[in-house]
């Protein structure tokens, strides 16, 4: 199934650029990261080897997607958290990504409070 929405979105995101800003973007992470919003873990393949990623959704659906993937360069799990009110304790991540998934929280503000208040 991913592979199927994947495709569809690679052929526009490749055209726009978006890909190579996805692999730009990831590349810059490091240590224990936190994706929020990860929905079909589209970034998984751009992190750099040897960080640990805990990508998180508030679909299940989205995360069973995700678990399609395999990535073998890095340690990484999905978990269903909101992102406008996470049960991780402060300065927990050395990183934290979001990609495109701002416009989709209820309270956006809420989410860059709590993105702020969990990284490091």
């Amino acid at each position: 199934m991913s592979f199927h929405y994947d495709f569809i979105v690679d052929s526009t995101e490749n055209t726009d650029g978006i890909l190579d800003l996805r692999k730009k973007l990831c590349s810059h992470a490091f240590g224990f990261v936190l994706e929020t919003g990860v929905g079909s873990s589209r970034n998984l393949a751009f992190y750099p080897p040897g960080i640990k990623l805990l990508g998180v959704d508030w679909s299940i659906h989205c995360l069973n997607i995700a678990e399609e993937k395999y990535a073998s360069h890095i340690n990484y799990e999905y978990k269903t958290e909101d992102v406008e009110k996470m049960t991780f304790k402060d300065n927990v991540f050395d990183t934290v990504v979001d990609t495109f998934a701002l416009p989709y929280y209820v309270y956006p503000e809420r989410a860059l409070k709590e993105i702020k208040r969990v990284c490091k």
